[in-house]
C-alpha cells in the first residue's frame, strides 16, 4: 500500500501542484491509503470518490474519542488542541470533553 498524507490544513502544507492521487493511482497497483483534514463522513466518501481505497482519521479522532457516534448523529466535532499535539503527558490525547 501506499499512504499519502494531505498536510495542507494541519501543517500548512502548501496546495499541490497536481492531482497527486489520481497520479500515483493511475501508476500504483496497490491500496492507496489517504487522508489529512478528515473532518466529516461527507469529506471521507469525497476521498473515496478522488480514488483512495481507505481513508484514515487522525486528528479528528484524538479529539473525539466517540468519533463514530459523533459522525453518526451529526453531532459537532471537538478541535483538538493543536498547541498540546506531540508534546508528553496526557493533556490533548486524553482529556476529552
Amino acid at each position: 500500500y501506499i499512504h499519502i498524507a494531505d498536510q495542507r490544513a494541519a501543517m500548512s502544507a502548501p496546495e499541490f501542484a497536481t492531482e497527486i492521487w489520481k497520479i500515483i493511482g493511475d501508476n500504483f497497483n496497490g491500496t492507496i491509503l489517504g487522508g489529512g483534514d478528515v473532518w466529516s463522513a461527507e469529506k471521507a466518501e469525497e476521498l473515496l470518490k478522488d480514488g483512495y481505497d481507505l481513508v484514515y482519521v487522525g486528528r479528528a479522532f484524538i479529539a473525539n474519542p466517540d468519533l463514530i457516534e459523533k459522525l453518526k448523529t451529526g453531532k459537532e466535532l471537538s478541535a483538538p488542541d493543536v498547541d498540546k499535539l506531540y508534546t508528553p503527558g496526557p493533556e490533548g490525547y486524553t482529556d476529552w470533553e
